[in-house]
This record gives C-alpha cells, sequence and structure tokens, in this order.
C-alpha cells in the first residue's frame, strides 16, 4: 500500500512538472507571437507614413509613362530618375550629335560652344530617341542654360510625334524659374503644329518640389 502511494506520489509530481514546462513553453509562445505582431505593427506604420508622403499616381499612368531627359553634369538625371520612379515611368536620355566637355559647359566664355549654341535656334542630336507611340504621357526633362532649355531640346521636339500626347516638362537651374523656358517650348510646339496637352513647367531642385509638381500633372 505503501509503495502504491509512493508511486501515484511520484506520477502526480511528473504530472505537476510536465504542467509546468508546458506553461514556460506556452507562455514563451505567447510572448514571441506578441512580439512578432508588434514588429508587423510597427512595420505596416512606418509603410503608411511612408505612402503618406508619396504624391498620388493614378494607376493608368502605370506603364504609359515616358521620362526623356538631358543632363551635362547628372543633376538632371538624379531628378530624372526620381520623377520616373515616382510615376513608374520608362525612361531614356537624348545626346547632343557632338558630347559636351567641360570646356564647352563654361557659360561664363562669351566664346564657348554652349554660349554660342544658346544664340541658335536648334543643335542637332543623335538619331537614337526612342519610339513613343506607346506612351500617352512624354516627360521632358533638361538643364536651363542662360535661363532656357538648351538648344537640343527644341531639337527633340521636333523629332518626337507628340500629337495626342500630355507632355510635362521639368528643368534643374540655379536660381532660374521656367517662366522663359515656357515660352520657348509653346513656341516650338506652335511651330511643329502639336495637338498636344501642356502641362505646367517647373524647376525642380528637391524632393518635395517633385512630389508638389507630380499631383499638379494632369496625365492620361
Amino acid at each position: 500500500h505503501q509503495s502504491r502511494s509512493s508511486c501515484l506520489i511520484y506520477v502526480i509530481k511528473f504530472v505537476q512538472v510536465i504542467n509546468f514546462y508546458h506553461w514556460i513553453f506556452f507562455k514563451a509562445l505567447s510572448m514571441i507571437l506578441l512580439a512578432i505582431h508588434l514588429l508587423v505593427f510597427m512595420v505596416m506604420v512606418k509603410y503608411l507614413i511612408k505612402c503618406k508622403n508619396i504624391p498620388h499616381v493614378s494607376s493608368s499612368l502605370l506603364g504609359f509613362s515616358l521620362v526623356l531627359y538631358y543632363s551635362a553634369t547628372n543633376t538632371t538625371k538624379r531628378v530624372a530618375e526620381t520623377v520616373a520612379n515616382k510615376l513608374s515611368a520608362d525612361i531614356a536620355e537624348s545626346h547632343p550629335s557632338l558630347p559636351y566637355t567641360a570646356t564647352d559647359l563654361k557659360w561664363h566664355d562669351e566664346n564657348s560652344r554652349t554660349t554660342i549654341e544658346q544664340h541658335n535656334s536648334r543643335v542637332a542630336i543623335k538619331d537614337d530617341l526612342p519610339d513613343i507611340s506607346n506612351y500617352r504621357n512624354i516627360v521632358i526633362g533638361h538643364p536651363i542654360w542662360w535661363a532656357i532649355p538648351l538648344r537640343i531640346i527644341s531639337t527633340v521636339i521636333d523629332n518626337l510625334d507628340l500629337n495626342g500626347k500630355n507632355l510635362a516638362l521639368f528643368a534643374t537651374s540655379g536660381g532660374t524659374n521656367y517662366d522663359r523656358a515656357k515660352s520657348l517650348i509653346e513656341r516650338t510646339i506652335k511651330d511643329n503644329n502639336y495637338d498636344v496637352n501642356v502641362n505646367r513647367g517647373e524647376v525642380l531642385n528637391s524632393s518635395s518640389q517633385v512630389d508638389k509638381w507630380i499631383n499638379s500633372l494632369n496625365l492620361a
């Protein structure tokens, strides 16, 4: 009888030990699950905050926009890449027939190539412009030299069939607004008799300016 009692006590203690470890295991598991849930929640909150700062882009723009740019010093290139990313657009670069050298870009030299070219109406470009027939929206980016777009932009517009497209333009500049650039672009479009919806052009030097400008666009 005593042996049975001892055995029963051992069984009870064993069950108690098992239950205790079960309790510890499930307690630890619940703590891990709680930590995972908190981590997921924090990630979601961070993502929502980030999304709140991303400009709204209509789903109809996705895959139908092209950002075409020229950049002599990579400043416009960086902005063009930002714009293309925010619009989920394709991106391409235009090129002058003769690449610019550092000497060509000396704006303070009256005899430099770019100074002379800015007094001409057109500058030759390479025959490597992309086919834009499948794009609804064309975004052209360029630097501003002497308060107007560099002259190859007029040549680019001459060689694009912009009829029926939505056109948006942006520029980079150290201290010039887009007013004179707008006049030159509108004149070039008129010279080509394009039937095109032209959006407001803007000088973009910061991410916040890019977001504000994108939100103002009327694209298809």
